[in-house]
Parts: structure tokens; sequence; C-alpha cells
């Protein structure tokens, strides 16, 4: 198990066990709603952390190292969550880096 996904597990542990929530199955957490949200909230900015600091990664494996499944599903998430996708964004914070890339090709 990587290092984000035991940050995840105990985070998921301490948020439910604040709330009150009961364990069922062995390791598995019943969260309330708000708190899986704000767990794939954090996982969503992690992810962003990494689309910005890791461009020799893939989106795929960035979507594994956050712990999605699918990469369509982390696509849909990524994009409710920023108002773009991973590919846009990813894009977007390179641009934003290199400023004057962008005016020596408008000239």
């Amino acid at each position: 198990m990587n290092e984000m996904r035991k940050a995840i597990y105990l985070i998921i542990i301490i948020v439910s066990v604040l709330n009150g929530c009961t364990r069922s199955g062995g390791d598995k957490v019943v969260a309330r709603e708000e708190d899986s949200n704000y767990i794939q909230q954090l996982r969503l900015e992690y992810a962003a952390k990494l689309l910005v600091e890791q461009p020799e990664m893939s989106i795929v494996q960035i979507a594994a190292e956050c712990g999605f499944g699918s990469h369509k599903y982390f696509t849909e998430r990524f994009r409710l969550h920023f108002s773009m996708t991973p590919s846009e964004f990813r894009k977007a914070s390179q641009q934003s880096e290199n400023p004057a890339d962008d005016a020596t090709d408008e000239a």
C-alpha cells in the first residue's frame, strides 16, 4: 500500500470515528456522505498536485495513485470539482508556469 493510500485510509478511520460511524465487514468503514465527499476532495486535490508536480506521470497513473479504480470516473469527478479535465488542468498549469512561451508564440 503506498503512502497516499495509507493516509487516505487513516483519514477515513479518523473522520468516521469522530462522527460516530460504525465499522462493518472487517476493515471497511461505513462513512457518512459528507465524509466521503471530503475524502474525495482530498484525493482530487492530491491529483491536481501530481498533475502539476509530476508531468512524467500519465493521468491513468495519477488516477490509480489517488485511489480511483476507473480513469473515466476520475476524469468525471475531477471535471466536477475543478471545472476542467485533468488534461486541461495540466496544460493550464504548464502555461501559467511559462508565460514567456505564450508571448513568444504570439509574436
